[in-house]
């Protein structure tokens, strides 16, 4: 069994995830995993968002072909898929909107085009709220 950890091609599973790679990043003293592809400087910034009880997974077919149009940052929220609870309490969608905050700041996301499902969708909405300077659409 493959191990999947940070720097590791999902392009090993399937020739159409090629470039997309896993990746993790501390927020807080919480591992959080994401899946990022594509380039910064080559368009604009992507941020998906996914729905409750789902995993950055689930953008795994829209990353790619996205990634021809710039950077593609697709986290898997606190509590799901590779990314461990952020605190106890934590999964509401306000919580979730204050982790992309914090998220993206700790990336180095300066603006970001905001895409969301079913609760992501909410949960991209009170982000783009709360820091409207940051979210181009």
């Amino acid at each position: 069994m493959t191990r999947i950890g940070p720097g590791y091609d999902w392009g090993q599973r399937s020739p159409r995830w090629a470039g997309i790679t896993s990746e993790v990043v501390d927020i807080g003293g919480t591992r959080v995993h994401y899946l990022r592809a594509g380039s910064e400087g080559n368009g604009s910034t992507h941020l998906l968002i996914h729905s409750m009880g789902s995993g950055a997974w689930s953008w795994m077919d829209v990353i790619r072909p996205l990634s021809a149009r710039g950077l593609v940052i697709a986290p898997d929220m606190p509590g799901s898929g590779r990314s461990r609870p952020i605190r106890r309490g934590a999964g509401t969608a306000s919580a979730d909107a204050r982790f992309l905050d914090d998220f993206t700041v700790a990336l180095g996301l300066e603006h970001v085009v905001v895409h969301g499902h079913s609760m992501g969708g909410l949960v991209g909405g009170l982000f783009a709220a709360r820091v409207p300077d940051r979210v181009e659409r």
